[in-house]
């Protein structure tokens, strides 16, 4: 379980690369919302399977965000977008703590 929980903590900035690249530009298209959606999901997923009690409430928090663009069918507002920035900011530090 140890090797499986290092090998998250090791590859969640990559894992995220995409999420913070898109959230970086001004614009997010909906089809990328979709695209974020996917990857935040995956990775609250197997936080909460590897036992990463606070990276997965953080990633779920991230993820609550992007669902209620995702539901209303639209982009991110940029107080949506900055909120998520300051989000996966969270993340990461949370990553650091668990190394």
């Amino acid at each position: 379980m140890k090797l499986l929980q290092g090998r998250f903590i090791d590859g969640l900035p990559e894992m995220l690369r995409p999420v913070k690249e898109t959230l970086g530009r001004e614009n997010v298209e909906l089809a990328e919302i979709h695209d974020l959606h996917r990857i935040l999901h995956e990775a609250a997923g197997n936080a909460g399977m590897l036992g990463f009690t606070d990276l997965h409430r953080l990633l779920k928090d991230a993820l609550r965000m992007l669902e209620t663009a995702e539901a209303e069918n639209r982009t991110l507002t940029d107080p949506e977008r900055n909120a998520l920035i300051v989000a996966l900011a969270g993340i990461m530090r949370a990553r650091e703590a668990a190394l």
